[in-house]
């Protein structure tokens, strides 16, 4: 009979620097491939759909290495609300690492409510009759290129690694 391990730990945990960075790393490379994927998609909606996620995954990485822990951004909070990641991020300075316009935080304030409802996940049939709105998508990809472009720049200057 083998021993039973409890994997639960007894307090707090704490990453270490270099956990933290492999975290932060993955999360940038997660959001690269919904980016990459929403590229290769003719559906407006799909690439609606992935273009969220990925800026949602670029945000969050970017508030990742500012200093906010992962389970703050689970929280209600944050969570999937992308308008609310924006707001966070630029309050840390985005504003300074990426030019975003008045119209790209009209778009991803609205298109956020479409998302934040899931509507792009789930399939309703009053979709057939009253699509989604969607956002400016050339912007939304353009910002997630220079945003995929930034975040690539610090970790190969934090890792010292050419991007692949």
């Amino acid at each position: 009979m083998s021993p039973n391990l409890s994997l639960k730990s007894s307090g707090p945990t704490f990453w270490t620097d270099s956990a933290r960075g492999e975290r932060d790393e993955k999360f940038y490379i997660y959001a690269q491939e919904f980016r990459r994927a929403s590229l290769k998609t003719g559906s407006p909606l799909i690439k609606a759909y992935l273009l969220g996620y990925a800026l949602e995954l670029f945000l969050k990485t970017y508030l990742l290495t500012h200093g906010i822990e992962e389970r703050d951004l689970k929280k209600k909070k944050f969570g999937h609300r992308i308008a609310k990641l924006l707001g966070e991020s630029r309050c840390l300075g985005l504003d300074r690492v990426l030019r975003v316009s008045p119209e790209l935080v009209e778009d991803i304030t609205a298109f956020g409510h479409v998302y934040g409802a899931k509507d792009l996940e789930y399939f309703s049939i009053l979709h057939l009759l009253v699509p989604p709105r969607l956002p400016n998508l050339r912007r939304f990809v353009r910002f997630a290129q220079l945003f995929d472009n930034k975040l690539g720049d610090h970790f190969e200057a934090v890792t010292l690694r050419p991007r692949s």
